[in-house]
């Protein structure tokens, strides 16, 4: 079984937040009732670029780039 890890702790072992940030992060993001990474971005705290990097990592997935995939 492959146990993916949460996006909090990917984003501690890459060095981007610290314990202390994500806990207020985790509280932040649950009481305005929306999803870590868009309170992460709402925020500042980290970046859309940052996220969907890891992201990409994670699924081990290329990033996509229109630029490199022209529309027929």
């Amino acid at each position: 079984m492959i146990v993916k890890k949460r996006l909090g702790e990917m984003l501690l072992d890459d060095g981007l937040m610290t314990d202390s940030q994500l806990e207020k992060a985790l509280a932040g993001q649950k009481k305005e009732g929306i999803r870590l990474g868009q309170y992460l971005i709402r925020q500042s705290i980290v970046s859309e670029m940052q996220i969907c990097d890891l992201l990409c990592r994670q699924l081990k997935i290329g990033k996509y780039h229109p630029d490199q995939c022209p529309v027929i």
